[in-house]
């Protein structure tokens, strides 16, 4: 990644992961193509030439596009989109993952590194990294950082917690291992320092909720600032796997309320 820390100061980092067809909405992360394509065209409009560079090719935007755990959609949606409008997103991978059914292959992934997109490490097996022994939490990193630098030819220095779980002893230990832009999945904008936010979406949010994301106000960002204590609250509660049912249950409820 051949960006320096204050270009992205200030800008509003977001975070995707499966883009689907209207019909195969399932997860809670899944994002309609369409809504997608509504997301990059708002940010191609919002384009201006004082907003920073990304290996000489402009974000176009005052937001930080990226991609979680490197799923087939990445490929077959999004890069080619990111591609036709000259933008440039960042792709972390569980390295695991890669060419096996729904996921990005390694052909895939050098093509899009050839062709700008930039890459980071997801971890190897995408295990909640505040569960793993210091040992296994560095061979996680150091395998998937070694993959990626093998098959992209190119420094990996970007990482994102799975599941965005992480510790103040986490960040130190990863940025330690060369690590300079460390990103997690709690909102909020991106500074000189520290770990970087993310601004998640989700199949239930209306294009009136999608974009207030796009665009939070200082109200927005309190409203964030809740949700984020609450959901650690819950996540601690429940556990990861009874979280991530619990939040497709209530997307669901709140899609049907809405039909």
């Amino acid at each position: 990644m051949h960006i320096e820390r204050k270009n992205i100061s200030g800008l509003i980092p977001l975070v995707f992961h499966s883009i689907v067809e209207a019909k195969d909405l399932n997860e809670w992360e899944d994002i309609e193509l369409d809504k997608f394509k509504k997301i990059i065209s708002r940010i191609m409009k919002s384009s201006s030439e004082e907003y920073p560079k990304f290996n000489s090719k402009s974000l176009g935007s005052k937001w930080l596009i990226t991609f979680d755990d490197g799923i087939k959609s990445d490929f077959e949606f999004v890069y080619p989109l990111l591609k036709k409008e000259g933008l440039v997103g960042i792709f972390f991978i569980a390295t695991s993952f890669v060419d096996t059914p729904g996921y990005l292959t390694w052909k895939q992934i050098k093509e899009m590194s050839d062709n700008g997109m930039l890459f980071g490490s997801h971890s190897h097996n995408h295990r909640d990294m505040t569960k793993l022994s210091i040992a296994d939490l560095r061979k996680e990193i150091e395998i998937s950082k070694e993959l990626l630098e093998k098959y992209t030819g190119k420094e990996i220095n970007a990482f994102s917690f799975p599941y965005g779980s992480f510790t103040d002893d986490l960040y130190r230990i990863i940025s330690e291992l060369g690590f300079k832009f460390i990103f997690n999945s709690r909102h909020g904008i991106a500074s000189k320092e520290g770990i970087i936010p993310r601004n998640s979406f989700n199949y239930s949010m209306s294009d009136k909720e999608i974009f207030k994301t796009l665009e939070p106000t200082i109200f927005k960002r309190a409203i964030w600032s809740i949700e984020d204590k609450l959901k650690i609250f819950i996540k601690k509660l429940l556990g990861q796997d009874q979280y991530k049912i619990f939040r497709n249950k209530l997307a669901l409820i709140k899609q049907r309320g809405k039909k």
